[in-house]
């Protein structure tokens, strides 16, 4: 199954490395979240000799109407532009804490550490 579209929440440069975090709905209607985070930053949070954090999850279709009201979106509301709005720039680590393993919206996911 392919992308259909999506929306980039964050993308930044800095001292600290390279972070990107993005969202796309593919065609079975599945959201995936796909983040890299590069650089010192990771070193930072992780430990010395990991500089690279890369992490896909993916919530299926039936369970983005929890998703959208856990952000306090409307029923039928589109749901990247309530990513976009809830959950871009500096609150882009919203959505990952509603997706995580102890988050209350169901996702599968996929991560790995190190260079």
């Amino acid at each position: 199954m392919g992308r259909q579209h999506g929306v980039i929440l964050r993308e930044t440069r800095g001292a600290g490395g390279y972070r990107f975090l993005g969202a796309h709905l593919t065609e079975a209607g599945d959201l995936v979240v796909e983040g890299q985070d590069l650089g010192s930053g990771v070193e930072d949070f992780w430990g010395p000799g990991l500089r690279e954090y890369e992490r896909f999850y993916t919530v299926r279709a039936q369970h983005l109407p929890l998703l959208v009201a856990e952000l306090g979106g409307a029923p039928g509301e589109d749901l990247l532009q309530l990513l976009v709005r809830t959950c871009s720039s500096e609150d882009a680590g919203r959505l990952e804490s509603l997706v995580a393993a102890n988050g209350p919206v169901p996702a599968e996911l996929w991560s790995r550490l190190g260079d």
